[in-house]
């Protein structure tokens, strides 16, 4: 086992795209701990449970790995340096297929 397959998933984005990456990640038999999103207007995504950025609970973390699944360029690029900034371990989209 390598030192990320024991860390959490935490997806960053509960839009649209996000939808659509924690389904393909669920697919591939994935276990994500929680989606993360600046404004969460819902509790669960696909059964998921959706926090917001400040919670304690992702912030927590010392080793994590994430998916940025958020459609503006801009605000992917601002949560990618983030949580890389944090020791965040990026998981790319198509690696979840």
């Amino acid at each position: 086992m390598t030192p990320l397959q024991g860390n959490p998933l935490v997806l960053f984005g509960a839009g649209g795209h996000g939808k659509v990456v924690l389904d393909a990640a669920l697919s591939a038999g994935l276990t994500v701990a929680w989606v993360v999103d600046d404004q969460p207007d819902i509790d669960l995504l696909l059964g998921v449970p959706v926090i917001a950025t400040s919670s304690r609970e992702w912030r927590e973390l010392r080793s994590f790995r994430f998916v940025a699944a958020i459609g503006q360029n801009a605000t992917r690029a601002r949560v990618f340096c983030g949580n890389k900034d944090r020791g965040g371990h990026r998981v790319r989209q198509g690696q979840l297929l």
